[in-house]
């Protein structure tokens, strides 16, 4: 029985090691950046996130416990090692499966509230982050992206850079690079003024309020609201509001980042434990010489 327990381990933790090794050097997946989040987490690149990824930590920790339980390991000394292994193993699987994650997208020159993606009260989290640059670096042979980063101004500090595997710390949050997409932007002339916007976005002329969405590729037209009056317009099209003529053109492409802001709490009893472990280990060995 323990030899069976022992090869599942051994199995688990080579599955473990490869998933790791796949989602840290695989290139990020920019491919599917409109897929829904659910659907991201079963790519390669984010096995970090997967339930897989949780899973087998809980099987390890199982297998430690029947190992425990049925007398495979003799010594009190080697019980008690298992044990505070299977801690940390079920300390990773409730730290993946219980800790709140979330997707914010953020376009360049964009600002958004950290309190309102994680929904917390809390005022440390009441901060605006703005997008300042994205910066997209790609292969020699200029398809496929190398890396990616999003370059923050966080409201009181300092502007801070988030790329693959180096989130930005905020409290019991990372903050880390999941993908991107461009975004295209249409600028309206209005009187002597020219405002630009994205899709989705609201921007003001005096006391008015206009912004657009229904964006077609294939018959480029868009809706633009003018305080709340639908207007539909062609590319390098005009409409009449207040009797004022507008006219919309094409703008440049921007970028859009997106965020992905995962809790992390639960790290200090699993750093806790994980030294409660090499202190027993070494105190092993030092009774064993």
């Amino acid at each position: 029985m323990h030899k069976i327990f022992l090869r599942i381990f051994q199995v688990v933790v080579i599955l473990l090691i490869l998933g790791l090794a796949i989602s840290t050097f695989l290139p990020p997946s920019s491919h599917c950046p409109d897929c829904p989040p659910a659907l991201r987490l079963l790519l390669p690149d984010r096995f970090y996130d997967s339930p897989l990824h949780a899973s087998l930590w809980l099987v390890l920790a199982v297998s430690m416990i029947i190992a425990v339980i049925f007398r495979g390991l003799r010594t009190a000394s080697q019980k008690i090692l298992h044990l505070l292994l299977a801690l940390i193993f079920l300390t990773i699987f409730f730290e993946k499966s219980t800790n709140r994650r979330f997707f914010m997208t953020i376009k360049e020159g964009q600002a958004v509230n950290l309190s309102d993606v994680i929904h917390s009260s809390t005022p440390e989290y009441n901060l605006q982050l703005r997008l300042l640059r994205f910066e997209l670096e790609r292969h020699p042979d200029g398809l496929r992206p190398k890396a990616f980063n999003s370059h923050l101004l966080i409201e009181g500090h300092k502007p801070a850079t988030v790329s693959i595997n180096r989130p930005l710390a905020i409290g019991r949050y990372r903050l880390y690079q999941n993908a991107y997409h461009e975004v295209p932007t249409f600028k309206f002339l209005v009187a002597e003024d020219t405002l630009i916007a994205a899709v989705g976005d609201t921007v003001k002329w005096n006391e008015h309020r206009i912004w657009f969405d229904n964006y077609d590729l294939h018959e480029p037209s868009l809706r633009v609201y003018w305080d709340g009056i639908p207007n539909h317009v062609s590319l390098s099209g005009e409409f009449t509001a207040d009797r004022m003529r507008i006219r919309v053109t094409p703008g440049p492409f921007i970028y859009a980042s997106i965020i992905e802001v995962v809790e992390v709490a639960g790290t200090a009893f699993l750093l806790f434990v994980s030294l409660l472990y090499l202190v027993a280990l070494v105190n092993v060995f030092w009774w064993n010489r």
